[in-house]
C-alpha cells in the first residue's frame, strides 16, 4: 500500500520540477528577448545618433562654406567698390603733334582752352555712332568748362580704307567735335595706361594732367557724371 503512494509522490515532485523548468525556460528566454531588442533599440538609437551627427556635421560644414563663399564675394564685391577711376598721382597726357581728320594741326595745348577735356578714344572697326552723337550734342551743351577730343586710333592718315570708315562713321553720327588722328605720340598714351579696348575715355585737366580713367565699356551717362563730378570737386571750394 506505500508503493502507489510514493509513486504520487515522486510524480507530484516530478510534475513541480518540470513546472519550474518550464518557468525558468520562458523567463529565460523573455529575458533574452528583452535584452536583444535593448541591444537592438541600443544601436538603432547609436545609429541614429551617428546619422544625426553626420547631419549636423555636413550641414555645418555647408553652412561655413556659405559662409566662406559669401565672405570671399563681399570681399571681391569691396575691392571692386573700392577700387576709383580717379588717379590720386595723375599722369601727364604725353606731348603730341598731329592733325585732325581735315588736317588741321594740334598739339597738347588743346588742353588749356577748357577746365577738363572728355577725350574719346575709338576704332573704326566699332564705331558706336549713336555714342557719338550724343556725345556731339552733349558738347554742344556743356559750359565753357569742358570739352569733348576725339581720337581714331586706327587711322593715322587722311587717306585709305580707314579713314574712309573714320570719316563715314563721323558723317553718320553727325558729331561735330574735334577728331584727331593716331600718331606715334600717342603710342606711350596707350602703353602707360594699359588702353587696348575701346571706345575708351580719359578725363583731362588744363595741364594736361589724366585726373580720372581710363573708363572702358560704360555708358554715355557712365562719361558725363565722370565729368560732372570732377568738376563739382574741383569747384566745391569756391
Amino acid at each position: 500500500m506505500q508503493k502507489p503512494r510514493a509513486n504520487k509522490t515522486l510524480v507530484a515532485m516530478f510534475a513541480v520540477l518540470f513546472s519550474a523548468f518550464l518557468l525558468v525556460g520562458c523567463g529565460g528566454k523573455d529575458a533574452k528577448t528583452s535584452s536583444q531588442k535593448q541591444t537592438e533599440s541600443s544601436a538603432a538609437s547609436g545609429s541614429s545618433s551617428a546619422t544625426e551627427k553626420s547631419s549636423s556635421e555636413s550641414s555645418s560644414a555647408s553652412s561655413s562654406k556659405k559662409k566662406d563663399s559669401s565672405k570671399g564675394g563681399s570681399g571681391q564685391e569691396s575691392s571692386k567698390a573700392s577700387s576709383s577711376k580717379v588717379n590720386a598721382s595723375p599722369k601727364s597726357f604725353p606731348s603730341f603733334s598731329t592733325t585732325d581728320i581735315y588736317e588741321e594741326s594740334y598739339d597738347a595745348s588743346v588742353f588749356a582752352d577748357k577746365d577738363v577735356t572728355v577725350v574719346y578714344l575709338w576704332q573704326t572697326s566699332s564705331a558706336d555712332v549713336e555714342e557719338m552723337a550724343r556725345l556731339s550734342k552733349w558738347s554742344g551743351e556743356m559750359s565753357s568748362k569742358a570739352q569733348v577730343l576725339g581720337i581714331v586710333v586706327d587711322c593715322e592718315k587722311t587717306e585709305g580704307d580707314e579713314y574712309g570708315a573714320a570719316a563715314n562713321a563721323i558723317n553718320e553720327s553727325g558729331a561735330t567735335f574735334t577728331q584727331l588722328l593716331f600718331c606715334d605720340d600717342f603710342k606711350k598714351l596707350l602703353s602707360e595706361n594699359g588702353i587696348s579696348s575701346y571706345p575708351c575715355v580719359l578725363l583731362v585737366d588744363s595741364e594736361g594732367k589724366i585726373v580720372e580713367g581710363p573708363i572702358v565699356g560704360e555708358s554715355f551717362e557712365e562719361y558725363i557724371k565722370a565729368m560732372e563730378e570732377y568738376l563739382a570737386d574741383k569747384y566745391s571750394g569756391s
